[in-house]
């Protein structure tokens, strides 16, 4: 993933506003989200933890989606 294209397509906008239908749109999530991306912007190493199955590859896959970048895992 470059990190940089991230940063700057993500530089001006500090939320999303925009969730497929594989994200349902509640305060927690647009916060994960708002963290992720000042994470990415600010260069902060980032784990994502949680039970099976709560979201955490669909985030990093929804995000990558947006940045028009390869996922992999």
């Amino acid at each position: 993933m470059n990190i940089k294209k991230l940063k700057d397509l993500f530089y001006i906008k500090d939320n999303v506003d925009i969730i497929d239908n594989k994200i349902v749109k509640t305060n927690s999530v647009i916060n994960c989200l708002n963290s992720l991306i000042f994470n990415i912007k600010n260069n902060i190493p980032t784990l994502l933890i949680g039970e099976t199955g709560t979201g955490k590859t669909t985030m990093i896959e929804y995000l990558c989606n947006y940045a028009k970048e390869l996922f992999h895992i």
